[in-house]
């Protein structure tokens, strides 16, 4: 029989917690009969829980799934270890109050950890407050109650998810609640989880233990923007969940490449099921395998010689398969390798479920909910892959970054005076030639381009800087957020700089 009371500590009860799941619903059963009668042990377990969420997880919550076959579509949640690392990120920030962003691939359920752990928290902390945001009010509570005993509703929807967690608990962990459209309310605490579209007035005027915003990076420019500036008047831990939709210049890839908020990455190729064989091209008919144990246990005569992150070459691979056994064929006859040199996904990771999806999908849906690339999944005039096979063979490190400096006077003939290069800054200039004291060789001409932009953050402006001696670019000014009559008088002052 299992006592808790002989485990010291959360991580020792966590250790035998099986994690397959025909254990898992055995032990789960014993586990929670125990304690159904004794508070005492069940009061020992949730303290436990809160020290230890991954315990919780692992021995409270079941997961949906539609797409599963009849019988498996409800399966207890059994945290993979990229998982629990998010679960550890989670704890910490709304504990101590930090914003965080969480960087993930679809399909992680990164959104079901943060539903299921603010359920938690509602459930174990009297007086909790928490608030729940998507980008249309269908998409936190749409249909969500309880009739005859079931749950129904939209289960794409926040509040499905948190509710689902809760009628799944254990008879004994399962408090009493009021649940009204946008609300839910613990009977037995006083704590609430409320919930809001995500428009510019979110979150205003309300104090929240935490905040989630969900697919902050489909929501609308302006939008966006506003509630990044207006939540830390509303709490002190804002949890960003997105993918990428609308590119490099949406105020979340801003906010994921600044340095003013921690960020926690749940990739696919932490997921065991989806990087099986994982591997990537580094350069044309170049192959590196990660995982070599996955192939060499399909057809070890092909892969024994092959060790884990050793270049080969696919060409001289596939020629030496012809010299082995014919029956061999068939083991191999499913194995394929893109050896593409990192056109097709910027460079990064593949694997058998990878190059499966890539075939159902667009390069832009793999940019935005695979790869989790910002710049392939905005609109652009150019593919990706041409970029960063030009990147990769033309462009050299800037030498010098930081900022064009200038200062505004009244007089219209002579609005933009004393301009200077300071490095640092925020970084929007860069320059790839020589500076003789500060500026760039007065013996050459130069020419400067610009693209214009809004400034809403969806595009940048530019200004491009060419050396009319050499016909290099030598230089360029970008940025998303500047207005069209800031950019041009940024543009003077960098033709100033150049040669004026």
């Amino acid at each position: 029989m299992i006592q808790i009371k002989a485990f010291d500590t959360p991580e020792t009860l966590l250790q035998i917690v099986p994690k397959t799941l025909q254990e898992n619903i055995q032990f789960r059963m014993d586990f929670h009969q125990l304690l159904s009668s004794d508070e005492s042990m069940q009061n020992i377990f949730l303290e436990m829980c809160f020290q230890k969420p991954q315990l919780y997880f692992n021995l409270c919550c079941f997961t949906f799934d539609p797409r599963k076959p009849r019988g498996y579509k409800n399966i207890p949640f059994l945290l993979r270890p990229a998982q629990s690392d998010v679960i550890d990120a989670l704890k910490e920030h709304i504990d101590y109050g930090k914003d965080m962003l969480i960087d993930k691939s679809r399909d992680e359920g990164a959104t079901e950890l943060i539903c299921k752990l603010f359920a938690f928290y509602w459930r174990f902390e009297p007086q909790c407050q928490l608030l729940m945001g998507s980008r249309k009010a269908e998409y936190v509570d749409k249909g969500v109650e309880i009739t005859k005993g079931q749950l129904i509703g939209d289960h794409k929807c926040l509040m499905h998810k948190v509710i689902y967690g809760i009628t799944h608990w254990p008879k004994w962990m399962q408090p009493n609640f009021y649940k009204t459209f946008l609300h839910l309310e613990n009977m037995d605490n006083s704590a609430v989880i409320d919930g809001e579209a995500t428009n510019e007035n979110f979150g205003a005027g309300d104090r929240q233990k935490a905040v989630l915003v969900d697919e902050h990076g489909r929501i609308e420019h302006r939008m966006a923007a506003a509630i990044v500036d207006n939540l830390p008047d509303t709490t002190d831990c804002t949890i960003y969940n997105s993918t990428h939709f609308y590119g490099v210049g949406h105020p979340y890839n801003r906010l994921l490449s600044s340095t003013k908020i921690s960020v926690v990455v749940l990739p696919w190729e932490r997921n065991p099921v989806k990087n099986k064989g994982i591997y990537r091209s580094p350069d044309y008919d170049v192959i590196e395998i990660r995982d070599i144990e996955h192939y060499r246990s399909i057809c070890p005569e092909a892969f024994d010689k092959i060790h884990s992150m050793e270049p080969f070459k696919l060409s001289e691979f596939e020629r030496d398969l012809l010299t082995l056994p014919a029956d061999l064929g068939r083991k191999l006859k499913n194995i394929k390798f893109i050896a593409d040199g990192g056109d097709g996904n910027e460079g990064g990771w593949r694997s058998v479920w990878y190059d499966i999806e890539e075939k159902k999908r667009t390069r832009r849906g793999m940019a935005q909910n695979v790869d989790r690339n910002p710049m392939g999944a905005g609109d652009m005039f150019f593919a990706p892959a041409v970029l960063r096979r030009i990147g990769l063979e033309t462009i050299q490190p800037a030498r010098y970054r930081g900022e064009i400096q200038f200062r505004l006077t009244p007089q219209p003939e002579v609005r933009v005076k004393s301009t200077r290069f300071i490095k640092g800054g925020r970084g929007r200039f860069r320059w790839w030639g020589e500076l003789i004291n500060g500026r760039p060789d007065q013996s050459h001409n130069y020419m400067v381009c610009c693209d214009i932009a809004r400034g809403t953050g969806s595009s940048n402006s530019v200004a491009q800087i060419i050396d009319v001696n050499t016909g290099e670019q030598v230089g360029i000014w970008v940025c998303p957020n500047t207005t069209p009559d800031a950019f041009a008088d940024q543009a003077v002052a960098i033709c100033k700089w150049c040669g004026g």
